[in-house]
């Protein structure tokens, strides 16, 4: 906030002072709010809360300190900056003034100097306020003074003018210790000797201010002085000091004036931690309110989701059921037509035409890859539908029993197959035996010219097992990653590669099953890596039983 966005609320009855004080503070660049009473004042406040009120001491109706009493009693409007302006030079005036709230006392005869000085060390202190973040300690406590003079006969005075004020009073002669105190201890007001000779009150004052980015409210501040000059008066609050008062004033008007500003500090701490409060509950109502809806819907959304999934698991289980039913269904009425045509070929083969001949053995050979994709679909279907339950296995002796199948057959073509430990798993093993399978036979067919070589690799992870298969084949290109794993999807003619492209889909339906992933790695290296993972805890036990009990 810059100084041109305060605003100053002035109270004052004689249209003469308040165009005098509206110049003044105008020309200091403040924007200035004028009203002729008391009454007129706390009405107005209900809807604008300004940085600093100026009151006339003198008004009628309402006299100037009713009017601060009654801005103190309000929550809102309670730490407010208030300055005292009157005509009056009786000392029990400025004691009234400050007593009734006012955190400070100016007589109208002061010039404007002075009078913007102190309006200038309000709005900073008003300022500094806003940013305190944290709540302070509202535990009862007795209020903490600290006092720092050279002189010992002074500081003897303080304590005896000070006794019965019922303040923790301490006090130091050592301008650096009475900074270690203040940042050790929570002090309220700090009263600073504006001269002492190791270190003067104002770079005291100044370390004093410079404490408070820790968040907490900051002590008010007092310089005392013997001299009472206007160009200490300026050093001492342009370095950060609330108030200074004479060493030669009315010991009174020091009480007062370290009243004041107590006063102001208990305001401060007061209406923060009010607001505070305030902000936790309407907080509290808010969350209240806002995870009420959140329940709500999300019991909404959870029932809506239970239908949802419900009628997707009845159709799953019906396209499951008919797949199942028409692969076993279709068996039967394949194998009489592939019987009935090699029984034709048989009979009447020696006297068919080339050209017949041809016709019919694409029809046999069309019977019996027709038969292996029906077979296919019912091992695709059965992997969800007929599962049968999870148990201990060893994955390395599942393996090594699969590729001892490819490793006997010798010849020129045989692959050469290696592999890292793998893991003991809670594993349908019928399907994982299935699994391994289906990915060596992919390594083996889809070879280059060399002889095929397979290597399998593990990574154990905190909650699964990677396991990674790896060729030296011709390879995958990555724009069919995703497609390689759809039933009956191939990238070759049936005369280059024998098979339905019905695999890797079931390799896929096997993975997910137990709770895994598999994917095609598409880095650049030569041939082809697949990458699947098994979780370490079985995801579906339960529903595994409940298959095997339902094909039994």
């Amino acid at each position: 906030m810059s100084e041109g966005d305060y605003n100053i609320l002035l109270i004052e009855d004689s249209r003469t002072q308040a165009v005098r004080m509206e110049a003044m503070l105008a020309e200091a660049g403040w924007k200035v709010r004028w009203v002729t009473s008391g009454e007129e004042a706390l009405e107005i406040l209900s809807e604008f809360v300004p940085d600093l009120i100026m009151v006339d001491y003198h008004l009628p109706g309402m006299r100037g300190d009713a009017v601060c009493r009654e801005i103190r009693m309000r929550i809102d409007t309670r730490v407010i900056a208030i300055i005292m302006l009157t005509m009056d030079n009786a000392s029990a005036i400025e004691t009234r003034a400050l007593e009734s709230g006012a955190d400070d006392f100016i007589r109208k005869s002061a010039d404007h100097e002075l009078i913007l000085l102190r309006a200038r060390t309000l709005l900073r202190r008003s300022r500094m306020y806003k940013k305190i973040l944290n709540p302070a300690d509202s535990r009862i406590r007795r209020t903490r003074v600290l006092a720092v003079d050279d002189s010992s006969t002074y500081l003897a005075h303080l304590t005896d003018e000070l006794q019965g004020e019922a303040y923790e009073l301490e006090t130091t002669r050592d301008p650096a210790r009475a900074l270690e105190l203040v940042a050790e201890g929570q002090f309220d007001c700090v009263l600073v000797d504006l001269v002492m000779p190791e270190m003067t009150g104002v770079e005291v004052c100044r370390r004093i201010k410079s404490m408070s980015h820790t968040g907490n409210s900051p002590p008010m501040t007092l310089m005392l002085t013997a001299m009472d000059e206007r160009e200490d008066l300026t050093r001492a609050l342009d370095a950060g000091a609330d108030d200074f008062v004479g060493k030669s004033s009315d010991s009174t008007v020091l009480k007062v004036r370290i009243r004041a500003l107590l006063r102001r500090k208990y305001y401060e701490e007061e209406n923060t931690r009010i607001l505070a409060e305030l902000k936790d509950k309407q907080l509290l109502i808010e969350r209240t309110r806002m995870e009420k809806e959140a329940a709500e819907a999300r019991a909404s959304l959870v029932e809506q989701l239970k239908r949802t999934a419900a009628g997707l698991r009845e159709t799953n289980a019906d396209l499951e059921r008919f797949a199942y039913i028409a692969s076993h269904d279709l068996q039967e009425p394949l194998r009489m037509v592939t019987s009935y045509l090699q029984l034709l070929e048989n009979q009447i083969g020696t006297n068919l035409e080339d050209s017949d001949r041809e016709c019919m053995n694409f029809a046999i050979n069309g019977a019996k890859r027709l038969k292996v994709m029906i077979g296919d679909l019912f091992t695709y279907s059965r992997i969800r539908a007929r599962g049968n339950p999870y148990e201990p296995a060893d994955l390395s002796a599942i393996f090594d029993h699969v590729a001892h199948e490819y490793e006997s057959c010798g010849g020129v073509g045989a692959p050469t197959i290696t592999r890292d430990d793998l893991p003991t798993l809670q594993v349908d093993v019928e399907q994982i035996e299935l699994l391994l399978r289906h990915l060596i036979d992919n390594a083996v067919k889809f070879h280059a010219a060399t002889a095929p070589e397979v290597r399998v690799e593990t990574i154990e992870h905190e909650d699964d097992w990677l396991i990674s298969i790896s060729d030296n084949g011709i390879g995958i290109e990555p724009q069919y990653a995703e497609r390689i794993f759809v039933i009956f999807q191939r990238l070759h003619t049936h005369d280059a590669y024998p098979g339905t492209g019905s695999g890797l889909a079931i390799c896929k339906r096997i993975v997910e099953r137990h709770g895994g992933k598999i994917w095609l790695d598409t880095g650049e290296h030569a041939g082809t890596t697949f990458r699947f993972t098994l979780p370490k805890t079985p995801i579906d036990t339960q529903e595994s039983v409940k298959y095997a009990t339902q094909a039994a």
